[in-house]
């Protein structure tokens, strides 16, 4: 599966961003809006880091692998969604 594929099938969008203040291994990131991870019982936000966009996506679709996430946790239009263990970052 495809970032781009979860991001169709959890009726989510892209966020890309570019910080120049950060050291230049971490400048990008990269998640889908509005979506946390569940870890532990717990929701957290993750974000994708890199070098690059590329490598922000890489590194999101890594932390993807294997967890559930939810999309719009607090609301109405909660939704849950169980990642496969290979996710990519086309």
């Amino acid at each position: 599966m495809t970032l781009s594929e979860i991001a169709i099938i959890t009726g989510t969008s892209f966020d890309e961003r570019y910080v120049s203040g950060l050291p230049i291994i971490t400048r990008w990131q990269f998640d889908l809006h509005g979506v946390e991870v569940e870890d532990g019982g717990c929701l957290v936000g993750a974000y994708g880091r890199g070098k690059t966009l590329a490598a922000a996506k890489r590194d999101y679709a890594k932390q993807l692998q294997n967890k559930i996430i939810v999309v719009n946790a607090m609301t109405d239009d909660r939704r849950e969604y169980k990642m496969p263990p290979k996710i990519t970052s086309r």
